[in-house]
């Protein structure tokens, strides 16, 4: 109930960010490849994993060198960045193992809370075209390509308001 209570002025700072990232105030930091953005704006599994291994996948075939940002949720050492080679899940989390299981071998994962300083880091690697695994909320970086990701929860009116009243 604590949280009902403080989440107006929540939306208040979200919406001055987004207000600030709008009117240019605050500019993105622009990396040397592109930059696409695979995220949602429902709480829960919309399919951002899958669709990101299908993206990578793809353009890795056409002959593109791919590099993928995660954070990299349910690991232990939350503040650590590394270059995903061998290590187990608990170290670099569960969804950054179902990519790697899933992704063609010559695909980098880069795992990190920062953004910018994995998306610098891939591309320094050569990478020309990074995906972002859930990035859409995340205005720090210039995405060069949005794709936002829609559940069949999200067309229940009553589910349509931003949490904690919804999913939103």
């Amino acid at each position: 109930s604590a949280l009902l209570f403080i989440f107006p002025i929540h939306l208040v700072f979200i919406f001055l960010k987004n207000l600030l990232y709008d009117f240019k105030i605050i500019q993105p930091v622009k990396i040397n490849s592109t930059v696409i953005s695979v995220g949602n704006v429902a709480l829960g599994g919309t399919g951002k994993t899958p669709t990101t291994i299908s993206i990578a996948n793809f353009l890795q075939k056409k002959g593109f060198t791919i590099g993928i940002v995660s954070r990299g949720h349910g690991r232990k050492n939350g503040s650590k960045s590394f270059l995903v080679e061998d290590q187990h899940w608990r170290e670099c989390g569960d969804e950054v193992v179902l990519l790697k299981n899933n992704l063609h071998p010559k695909i980098y994962v880069y795992v990190s809370q920062n953004k910018i300083f994995a998306s610098k880091q891939l591309s320094d690697m050569g990478c020309n075209i990074i995906l972002l695994d859930d990035g859409f909320q995340h205005r720090k970086i210039h995405r060069d390509i949005d794709i936002v990701l829609l559940g069949p929860e999200n067309h229940i009116k009553k589910r349509q308001f931003i949490y904690p009243y919804g999913l939103l």
